[in-house]
């Protein structure tokens, strides 16, 4: 490990087969600073909805034996679970509207998350995750997120410039909806301290605008989606690419399978961070 303001560790590629239950078990808690604020900018949350099935068949009437709701969006759950490991260290910037955005907002409130919300006319999008019980299999359904409007997007774009010499790490969670330029993340990152670490998760249009800022430490990515971002068929390779043309020091390799959420990104991220030792 090394020492305060040293340099940072080379590249390298970082399994993901531990749970989040044994994650935090490890944990110390004392040993985590929490003077430090994390801000995550996820601008597409969702209203999820998980239909448990005994038998899904295509074609057919299906009746739903259960139902649960929750949150979706990679920026709400990086946020919830980097809360959950330590309690107010981050910040989530987001869009939200309708009542699917008021009952996203609602429970982050109830769980202590701290937001920067922009509410907008178009209701916050829903993802629906059909369970089949008999075959074990999952399939996710996404609604089309709304349309947000271009002073939507300036108000959004103002509070977080506000609060960005304020925090010593920025996570860039997911797609955008309609409306929000494509080199919203990018114009970020030229606002950004100088030490702040910075982390992408996701794979979409304007990835590679974001990425040639070289201001990305740590990008979190599915395995199929890093051989079509570096035309790559080798995993090794893309990391290589990664690095040489984009200066990314880190890479986490999600899984191929739609999942409900993928856990244990956030608090990844929050060990690599505290790896590097900012000041």
């Amino acid at each position: 490990t090394p020492s305060r303001g040293g340099s940072r560790p080379a590249s390298r590629t970082v399994s993901q087969n531990t749970s989040t239950t044994t994650y935090r078990n490890n944990i110390n808690p004392s040993g985590i600073r929490r003077n430090h604020k994390i801000l995550a900018i996820g601008p597409n949350p969702a209203y999820q909805r998980a239909l448990t099935f005994h038998n899904l068949v295509l074609d057919a009437l299906n009746r739903a034996s259960s139902i649960k709701v929750g949150l979706g969006g990679k920026g709400v759950q990086f946020a919830k679970i980097l809360h959950y490991f330590c309690p107010g260290v981050v910040i989530l910037a987001q869009f939200v509207g309708g009542y699917t955005g008021e009952y996203i907002e609602k429970t982050l409130n109830e769980l202590g998350v701290e937001q920067i919300n922009v509410k907008t006319k178009s209701a916050t999008r829903i993802c629906t995750t059909l369970i089949c019980k008999q075959t074990k299999q999952e399939t996710e359904v996404i609604d089309p997120p709304g349309f947000v409007l271009p002073e939507e997007v300036n108000e959004l774009d103002a509070k977080i410039n506000e609060i960005l010499p304020k925090v010593s790490g920025i996570a860039l969670c997911g797609t955008y909806p309609y409306g929000v330029p494509k080199d919203f993340y990018a114009n970020v990152l030229l606002k950004k301290k100088e030490d702040s670490i910075v982390l992408l998760e996701g794979f979409y249009p304007g990835i590679e605008e974001v990425l040639r800022s070289k201001k990305v430490n740590i990008l979190k990515i599915k395995q199929k989606d890093l051989g079509i971002l570096t035309n790559s068929t080798s995993m090794n390779d893309g990391v290589r690419i990664l690095k040489e043309e984009f200066n990314v020091q880190c890479v986490l390799i999600g899984e191929n399978q739609p999942k409900l959420y993928e856990s244990n990104t956030a608090h990844l991220f929050w060990c690599l961070y505290d790896h590097y030792e900012l000041t």
